[in-house]
């Protein structure tokens, strides 16, 4: 039958990242319109220069970024009151399930009908509570035993990696997470695994906040040759509803701002109307990885009133701000809930809330 085990991935010696990013031969282009290579290239000067081949400039301070998410969801984790969770739509998750069994056999040399003693390595990067890996487990084991082409032995390796520990906590009390995957503290910039010892990274709701060329780098460095990379956003649309428009724009979209020189907002465009966080692929693209596939879904979810300012009250942009802005902010997005008269999207007090799902991956090229 199919087996889910604990990955032993975090037992393995992690090479040296000098002596990796060194090793790497192919040329990283479109850095000033040169050719280079990480052999005499510090990962800084690749950085800077990344950054001055880009429109509005990839996220420019990586080490800031990721004290910002820690203080940001620290200060979540702790907020006990029920909020509305992002619930990510089966449509997304058989679509990154299939490209990646799929990336997996034909490109990474595995056996035949993934012989028996096959098994796939993933990797949560970012992985919060888990709740990415909760959804992802079962479908991955469904499409797995419906699968021509994996055996009844075939085994899911899953690795879980959070820098939060409150976050940690939360994701190692799931029953699906129990015994089934190994949660490691780490980050993007420094995974806690050896090189080329997973064959698919999957960052959900998370890559925002690491869309640099160091971290890149080292989701490269972890990647087996031909892996595969899946991203996940699922965000209220604002293209669906006013009162979801006049939050995010008028009130979210600002604090973001705040923070331009360090991380940017899953939906913030550059000029030419193109998510900011695929800056970071324009160095990669055609050297390391391969195009950004992609595919969009909607779904609608139901919160009541202070579910839905819980859901702000956690995001992390509202979350660092101290007590009295903070609760500027929430008193505005309770008088715009308060003033929706349109029966579409409220109730008897119940909400309908619009989520737009875009789901991404692109395959390491060697």
């Amino acid at each position: 039958m199919l087996c889910i085990r604990r990955s032993a991935l975090c037992t393995g010696k992690i090479l040296s990242r000098p002596d990796y990013y060194r090793s790497l031969a192919f040329p990283l282009q479109g850095l000033a319109g040169q050719l280079c290579t990480v052999n005499n290239l510090t990962l800084q000067k690749v950085q800077r220069r990344a950054h001055g081949n880009c429109s509005e400039g990839i996220v420019l301070d990586p080490e800031e970024a990721l004290r910002l998410a820690k203080r940001a969801f620290e200060i979540s984790a702790r907020i006990q009151e029920s909020s509305l969770e992002v619930a990510y739509p089966p449509e997304a998750l058989d679509w990154l399930v299939h490209w990646l069994l799929k990336v997996t056999k034909d490109f990474q040399n595995l056996p035949p009908e993934f012989g028996h003693n096959a098994s796939v390595h993933f990797c949560d990067v970012g992985a919060g509570d888990g709740k990415l890996t909760r959804s992802f487990l079962p479908i991955l084991q469904e499409a797995a035993r419906k699968s021509d082409h994996c055996s009844n032995q075939f085994t899911v390796n899953a690795v879980a990696v959070e820098p939060v520990s409150a976050m940690r906590n939360k994701l190692k009390q799931s029953k699906i997470i129990q015994g089934n995957v190994s949660v490691l503290d780490g980050h993007a910039l420094n995974l806690p695994l050896p090189d080329q010892s997973v064959h698919s990274v999957i960052a959900a709701q998370s890559f925002n906040w690491f869309a640099n060329v160091p971290a890149l780098f080292e989701i490269t460095r972890v990647l087996r040759p031909k892996g595969f990379l899946g991203i996940l956003f699922s965000c209220p649309d604002h293209t669906k509803a006013d009162y979801i428009s006049e939050i995010e724009h008028n009130l979210i979209n600002p604090l973001w701002q705040k923070h331009k020189g360090c991380v940017v907002s899953e939906t913030a465009l550059n000029r030419k109307g193109r998510e900011r966080w695929k800056e970071v692929f324009d160095t990669f693209l055609g050297s390391y990885f391969g195009p950004l596939h992609s595919h969009n879904s909607t779904h609608h979810q139901l919160a009541s009133k202070a579910e839905i300012l819980n859901m702000y009250r956690k995001h992390p942009a509202v979350a660092v701000l101290d007590e009295k802005e903070k609760n500027g902010v929430l008193t505005q997005i309770e008088d715009i809930l308060l003033g929706i008269n349109n029966s579409d999207w409220v109730d008897s007090g119940t909400f309908k809330v619009p989520f737009d799902t875009r789901a991404y991956w692109a395959m390491k090229l060697w």
